[in-house]
């Protein structure tokens, strides 16, 4: 770089490059003794100790205060990484030379500088918040026992209503059955006393109106009492297939911790002065 060349070419003119118009009277001694500083800090900047480099330089301007020892002051200032203290010597170097043959390159080493001192005095912009992830969402499970390709319906409570309410009425219509054929047999016996007393060997007078009241009622009741029995014994069952079914329906879908539903049915016979009955009772 032409830089680092002047800075030797400047220490065999250093002699003969007059100082400025205003610049106190020095003696040779102190020029020797300028120019030993200047060759020590040449030594130091080919070595890359530019800060002891820039003690020597600012010593030989003491003792000789020529404008080119400004221009090696900025060299080594420049290179030692020390921008603002290098711009002001290369600034002044050109304000004390103004006609230095080397005006174009300082000036250009005056404006890089510039420049790196303005954007390294930029505020620093503030980091850019991080933003944060989304949250992971969880994993779909899948109920394959409640998909929705074969997912079961809940039991209505309606089958269940049906259930009992068939159940209930064919035990009614069961007794209601029980009831006339058990008539119908209480008829019928009476009948076949009425008829033997009237026709056997009782001498007892006959009443036809009364045997025919006892065959006629005899006759009907055995015709219904099998009906309403057969009808009320089907009609039972149906309720009572309906609502087990409910019932097991319900226990299949219940949940692991829930204990199945339970129950039993019983149907208890009994007597009464007025025939026989049956009573169902469900738990």
């Amino acid at each position: 770089m032409r830089a680092s060349a002047l800075l030797l070419s400047l220490a065999l003119t250093v002699a003969s490059v007059s100082a400025r118009a205003d610049a106190p009277v020095v003696t040779k001694e102190q020029k020797d003794e300028a120019k030993k500083h200047y060759e020590a800090g040449k030594l130091r900047f080919n070595a890359q100790l530019y800060d002891d480099a820039v003690k020597e330089f600012q010593q030989s301007y003491l003792l000789f205060p020529n404008p080119l020892f400004l221009f090696n002051i900025g060299q080594a200032m420049r290179m030692a990484g020390h921008k603002e203290q290098a711009l002001a010597a290369y600034e002044r170097y050109l304000s004390e030379r103004p006609d230095a043959p080397e005006h174009a390159e300082v000036q250009t080493i005056i404006d890089q500088l510039r420049e790196a001192i303005a954007k390294a005095n930029e505020p620093v912009k503030p980091p850019e918040p991080v933003k944060p992830p989304e949250p992971v969402k969880p994993p779909i499970v899948v109920d394959h026992l409640h998909d929705h390709d074969g997912e079961k319906e809940a039991p209505s409570p309606g089958l269940r209503k049906l259930g009992l309410g068939l159940a209930a009425g064919g035990v009614v219509v069961a007794l209601v059955g029980g009831g006339l054929l058990v008539g119908g047999i209480v008829t019928t016996t009476s009948y076949n006393s009425e008829y033997t007393k009237c026709f056997g060997m009782s001498s007892m007078p006959c009443n036809d109106a009364t045997l025919g009241s006892l065959a006629s009622r005899g006759h009907t009741l055995n015709l219904l009492g099998p009906i309403f029995l057969g009808v009320g014994v089907v009609a039972a069952a149906v309720g009572a297939v309906l609502f087990v079914l409910h019932r097991h329906d319900a226990n299949v879908d219940r949940p692991a911790s829930t204990p199945p539903k339970t129950g039993f049915a019983s149907i208890t016979p009994f007597f009464a002065p007025g025939g026989i009955g049956l009573a169902g009772v469900w738990q």
